[in-house]
């Protein structure tokens, strides 16, 4: 892994967090950015978006995972309004460091939960935090995401951001567009995709694939395949010929019986 890629990230995602600021929200909230958004020296300062993702990196060293308590607990503890927190998130913090509980606290204001950007903003961390398995990846983004923006699309924007920053630490060029794609089903990776995708990730293409909960075949019949990797080319012809022909036979024998039903 490049050390480069990993400064870069960071100072990359602050840097356009201080640039966009400006730019960010109504004409009051611009307003307000405009008299407090630099330091007493002219520097251009940073939002909430990149103090919480110091906060989830600084949690995540200190636990070695996502705690998400400890992380609620970091990002209230971290709360200054001057940082340009939005409503739901200051009102979120400010219970929490009242000692509400953020399972309580986040669905406070929005009954779903909010589907800002505030997830998706801190997500690339966490690939720096994973960047080999893609499940924990995932996993990982759930629990960052929900703390703040517990709606399922703020949820999903921010795996997606999560995955595509993977796959760049990776040198795997896929595009965001592209990956978001494969997530909603409307494009399917090639073959040769998936291989790289799993070479580069560190993982099988059955979990690439399939994932913990979907199907795959049993311990029993993947022995039996690999055994058949073994044949001559011969042998695994008849082997793959008997294969075909009991699928074929089993196929039709459910197209009769749905027929008759």
């Amino acid at each position: 892994m490049n050390l480069n890629k990993y400064r870069g990230c960071f100072l990359g995602l602050a840097m356009g967090d201080a640039f966009g600021a400006p730019y960010e929200g109504g004409p009051l909230e611009q307003l307000l950015w405009r008299a407090i958004g630099k330091t007493k020296d002219g520097k251009l300062r940073y939002t909430d978006d990149t103090q919480m993702t110091i906060d989830l990196a600084e949690s995540y060293l200190y636990n070695d995972t996502i705690d998400q308590n400890h992380l609620a607990q970091t990002f209230a503890q971290s709360y200054r309004w001057s940082r340009g927190y939005g409503p739901s998130t200051s009102q979120l913090l400010r219970l929490i460091k009242k000692g509400k509980n953020w399972r309580e606290a986040n669905k406070k204001k929005f009954k779903t939960g909010s589907f800002g950007n505030g997830a998706a903003m801190r997500a690339p961390i966490l690939a720096m935090c994973f960047p080999y398995n893609v499940q924990t990846l995932l996993n990982s983004v759930i629990k960052s995401a929900e703390i703040t923006h517990a709606h399922p699309l703020g949820i999903e924007g921010a795996k997606l951001i999560a995955r595509a920053t993977q796959a760049a630490f990776q040198d795997i060029e896929l595009h965001v567009n592209q990956i978001k794609r494969y997530e909603a089903g409307t494009a399917q990776p090639t073959l040769e995709t998936l291989v790289r995708l799993a070479k580069e990730l560190n993982t099988t293409l059955d979990d690439l694939v399939f994932g913990e909960d979907h199907r795959s075949p049993d311990d029993e019949l993947k022995l039996q395949f690999e055994a058949l990797s073994q044949f001559d080319e011969s042998e695994r012809m008849v082997a793959k010929e008997l294969l075909e022909s009991l699928i074929l036979k089993h196929n039709a024998k459910r197209a009769f019986a749905d027929k008759l039903a």
